[in-house]
């Protein structure tokens, strides 16, 4: 069937009476009917004079920025002059308009204005609602009633303030009222530095009153409102901290209808969040285009997460009800079938349009699982707006492309797709968008487009990490506090990368019960997330939960030695510059904790690349092609040996014939290292550089994304805690470049084998030392000596 709209002229039913003429003020009244039944109904009033300045009512009617909320009747007590008067209800009613002029002398003028109802959408099972208002709370059934909104949250409290504290909760939370509208009014606003969540559906306030901008991290409360059962709405997305709320499983829907689209225009920048590329995302219509540009890439990476509405009444200029989703209910409406469909994601958000939308006949939120490589998909819509409609798309994995409804799409890829109409007005963006519908074509559910989306997430966090690194208001402690968190998420989305990308993943699903335990007990000592376990076993929850049941306490390390074990990958051991190690592999990574602190540790990538006069040779992540994938040659995955005394090892030998490997000796306050390369190729080689990474994320006190702190002295490389009173040093033999990266941060003692002939094979030494003191200076003189002792 063909989209229906209803595009309706404005009018309206005028009666003028002048009554008791008054040399001063006038009282007009205004009453709002039902002109269908003559019935007064309630309304919003936009009475503004020739300067635009809008009028309160006298009757002590709610007022808000511009409008009057009215029950039916309201009075103002204006002086003579010439009036603009616009009436609405919400998008289901006309919008009447006109203009009127009291002369002086006039004393009472009655003005009657008849909405007509355009659409009953109730009546076809969607229920409109919204998230996100801030009005008083004697005021809210009122706001509810002139809007025509059928469910709504009111923030009553925040960070600054909990009225509750004072205040009896109330004995029944959900007021009801009206048959079938429905008002929450404890819902909760945590919004600072990192951005707004909106906390739902509780009971009784949780205490946020502490936090101030920057600490303590937005998770703490987060995780606190989830404990005690609040539905979370991340209430935009370009707030700095919604890629890290998403990797900790915080949010359970996400305001693409916000309020930073209003009724008389857009609110254009990105407060406390990521701001957009002004260029990509310009004028009024650019910040909803960023917001869900932003939604899309979460879509892109399996994050299927209902959108919501919501327009901040109260604080920003927005009527209650002007963002809006609209709840698919089967039977009667009740708070928790709202909940049970906006969950599922049969809803569309709107600020005007009305877009109903089948696929195949299902409703948004309809998860599709067809065998084959495609199918076909029948989209019929219902549409009506008191706007011009300039453009209905459909949206697949990201990508638009403008459509005619009814229409008959071929869908040939996994991931999403959902409905999107936009109205021809150009100071705001007035739109309407379904949930995402989802495709699963042969049980595959992984949009083509994840590896891209991943990506924006990870450049991101990278951009949070470096700013919060650096942040001047807080102090260390907290600094570490709030960058834990982020450090986790974007493992979370390396991940989401890596499982994209056949040859970069890094899941290694354990091969029998012992490497279940070694593995999972090595991922406790780094302090692994569960998610983070997950990652990297490829486990589901439940595997995961049974598996840690099981585990025994793991073998202690040999006495007097430090403790060294394998890298257990998943986690990115870098800060930053990540484009430069993308889909790190562990089979060359060892962790060595340090002496001072058994949770703190470095990761050693040795080697980490490998050149040659063939070109370079080896690498162990993804960064620049070697010789091997410029001939589309995949090298085989491997793991250290583990020895009985504790010692790791490791060897690989290349398709050529190249073989090298490593090996790692703990002692006291050390480790020794040892790399050799054997020339198992017909020609001489020569130019055999290597280099050897020591990566500080995982060392507290050592993750300063700078080079002030290091000492580059060859064969030394030696980076200085942020308190100066602790060294990590490392050293090769042969070393021919001593440097440092601030933003991983690592520091390099890179050593060169000797030309090799072939069948001949080189060996290098290296060491690794954790130093407590300010003597640096003689510190390295003792290690020099040492070097030269062993020998």
């Amino acid at each position: 069937m063909n989209p229906r709209f209803s595009l309706r002229l404005p009018g309206f039913l005028l009666l003028l009476a002048a009554i008791t003429p008054n040399q001063h003020a006038a009282e007009l009244t205004i009453t709002t009917t039902h002109q269908q039944t003559g019935e007064p109904i309630p309304a919003r009033l936009h009475l503004t004079d020739s300067d635009g300045r809008p009028a309160r009512a006298s009757n002590a009617l709610p007022f808000w920025h511009d409008h009057v909320s009215s029950p039916g009747e309201a009075v103002f007590e204006i002086q003579p002059g010439t009036y603009s008067l616009t009436v609405e209800r919400g998008p289901e009613w006309s919008s009447e308009s006109l203009e009127l002029t009291l002369p002086p002398g006039v004393g009472a003028t009655n003005v009657t204005v008849a909405l007509r109802r355009l659409v009953n959408l109730p009546a076809e099972g969607w229920w409109p609602g919204e998230t996100h208002i801030h009005r008083p709370i004697a005021h809210a059934e009122l706001l509810m009633r002139a809007e025509d909104l059928h469910f709504g949250q009111l923030i009553s409290w925040w960070n600054a303030a909990n009225p509750w504290t004072d205040t009896p909760l109330p004995s029944q939370v959900i007021r009801q009222f009206d048959g079938n509208r429905f008002l929450h009014p404890l819902a909760g606003e945590d919004e600072r530095d990192g951005g707004a969540l909106l906390f739902l559906n509780l009971d009784q306030p949780i205490d946020i009153t502490s936090g101030r901008r920057h600490h303590p991290s937005s998770l703490l409360y987060a995780r606190q409102a989830q404990a005690a059962g609040a539905w979370i709405d991340i209430e935009k997305p370009f707030w700095w901290d919604a890629p890290m709320w998403i990797a900790h499983g915080i949010g359970d829907s996400m305001g693409i209808a916000n309020n930073h689209l209003q009724r008389g225009g857009v609110l254009g920048n990105e407060a406390w969040g990521r701001p957009r590329d002004m260029e990509q995302f310009p004028g009024p219509r650019g910040n909803g285009a960023w917001t869900q540009e932003i939604y899309h890439h979460l879509l892109n990476c399996g994050i299927r997460l209902p959108p919501s509405a919501g327009s901040a009444s109260g604080v920003l200029p927005n009527p209650v009800g002007y963002n809006r989703v609209y709840v698919r209910i089967n039977g009667e409406p009740s708070w928790e079938r709202w909940f049970d469909g906006l969950k599922a994601g049969r809803v569309f958000i709107s600020n005007g349009p009305l877009l109903r939308v089948t696929a195949n006949g299902q409703h948004p939120g309809h998860v599709f699982k067809p065998d084959g490589d495609s199918f076909e998909v029948m989209i019929e819509a219902r549409l009506d707006s008191r706007d011009p409609i300039e453009r209905i798309e459909i949206v697949r994995n990201g990508m638009a492309e403008v459509i005619e409804l009814p229409a008959r799409v071929t869908i040939q890829e996994s991931g999403w797709f959902l409905i999107r109409a936009v109205t021809t007005l150009t100071n705001t963006l007035r739109f309407a968008a379904t949930g995402p519908f989802y495709v699963e074509l042969n049980g595959a559910t992984q949009s083509p487009n994840q590896t891209q989306s991943a990506a924006f997430f990870l450049e991101w966090c990278d951009e949070r990490i470096a700013t919060l690194t650096t942040h001047s208001s807080i102090n260390q402690a907290q600094r570490e506090e709030v960058l834990a968190p982020w450090r986790e998420a974007r493992a979370f989305w390396q991940t989401k990368m890596d499982e994209a990308t056949p040859r970069g993943s890094q899941r290694r699903p354990p091969t029998d019960e012992n490497d279940v335990a070694f593995w999972l007990n090595t991922m406790r000592a780094h302090h692994f997330t569960r998610d983070e376990m997950r990652q990297v076993t490829g486990f589901n929850p439940e595997q995961l939960d049974q598996a840690l049941d099981r585990l025994s306490s793991p073998e202690s390390a040999p006495a007097n030695t430090v403790r060294i074990l394998p890298y257990p990958g998943g986690r990115h051991p870098r800060i930053g510059f990540l484009e430069g190690a993308l889909a790190p592999q562990r089979e060359t990574k060892v962790s060595v904790f340090t002496p001072w602190d058994p949770d703190s540790y470095v990761v050693v990538d040795v080697p980490e690349a490998l050149w040659s006069n063939l070109g370079l040779t080896y690498l162990a992540h993804t960064h620049i092609d070697t010789i091997w994938d410029r001939q589309g040659i995949t090298l085989p995955r491997l793991e250290w040996t583990r020895h009985p005394d504790g010692s790791l090892s490791h060897e690989r030998v290349l398709p050529n014939g190249i073989a090298f490997g490593a090996k790692v000796v703990a002692h006291e306050r050390h480790v020794e290292m040892e790399l050799w390369l054997r020339n198992g190729t017909s020609e001489k080689l020569t130019d055999l550089r290597v280099q050897n990474c020591v990566m500080l994320k995982g060392a507290a006190g050592f993750t300063a994304q700078s080079n002030t702190n290091r000492r580059l002295d060859s064969p030394f490389a030696a980076a200085q805690s942020n308190d100066g009173n602790r060294w990590i040093i490392t050293a090769w033999e042969h070393c021919h470049r001593p440097w440092s990266n601030a933003p991983v941060p690592c520091i390099h003692s890179d050593p060169r084998f000797p030309d090799l002939e072939p069948g001949k094979e080189g060996r290098l030494r290296g060491w690794l030392w954790f130093y407590e003191g300010r003597e640096l200076n003689a510190r390295l003189e003792q290690l020099a000596e040492d070097m030269r002792k062993t020998k």
